[in-house]
C-alpha cells in the first residue's frame, strides 16, 4: 500500500496527489517520525528534483501536511525539511516559489535560530524581491515572523 501512496504523489491529477499527501501523513502518524525519516522523507525529498513543477509543489504540500500533524513533533519535521524547502526558493516557477514562501512562514517558531538565520531568512529575503508580486508579498509576510 505504501508504494501505491508514494506513486500517487506523482499523479497528474491534483486531487489524487492531495489525497496521497493526506494518506501519507496519516501513515506517518501511525509509524512515527523515526520511520518517516528513514523511509518516507527521502522519497518526498526526491520530488524536489523532478522536472515537473507539480511534483516539486507536492513535496511542499506533503511537508505542510506533516507539520499539521497532531501526533508528530512539528519542530523535528521543520528542522528536517528546512534545507530542502529553502533549496527551492530559486525555482523557475513562480508558483513553487510562492509555496516556498508560505511553507517557510509556517515553519516559524519550529526551527532553530541557526536554520532561521542561515537558511530561511536569506531565502525569504531573496523571495521578497521577486519579480512576481504574489511571491514577493507572501515572502515579506513570512519574513516578518523571522526577526533579524
Amino acid at each position: 500500500m505504501f508504494d501505491l501512496v508514494i506513486a500517487c504523489l506523482a499523479d497528474h491529477v491534483f486531487s489524487i496527489r492531495d489525497a496521497a499527501c493526506k494518506t501519507l501523513q496519516q501513515i506517518v502518524d501511525i509509524f512515527g517520525l523515526d520511520w518517516a525519516k528513514q523511509i518516507v522523507m527521502p522519497k518526498v525529498f526526491q520530488l524536489a528534483e523532478e522536472k515537473n513543477y507539480l511534483r516539486r509543489m507536492t513535496m511542499l504540500f506533503q511537508i505542510n501536511y506533516l507539520m499539521s500533524s497532531q501526533l508528530l513533533e512539528k519542530d523535528q519535521i521543520a528542522e528536517l525539511c528546512c534545507q530542502p524547502v529553502c533549496a527551492l526558493h530559486k525555482d523557475d516557477v513562480a508558483n513553487v516559489r510562492f509555496n516556498v514562501a508560505r511553507t517557510l512562514g509556517k515553519m516559524n517558531e519550529l526551527i532553530s535560530k541557526k536554520n532561521a538565520q542561515n537558511c530561511v531568512r536569506p531565502a525569504l529575503e531573496t523571495l521578497a524581491t521577486d519579480t512576481d508580486i504574489d511571491v514577493s508579498y507572501f515572502a515579506k509576510q513570512s519574513l516578518r515572523a523571522y526577526p533579524a
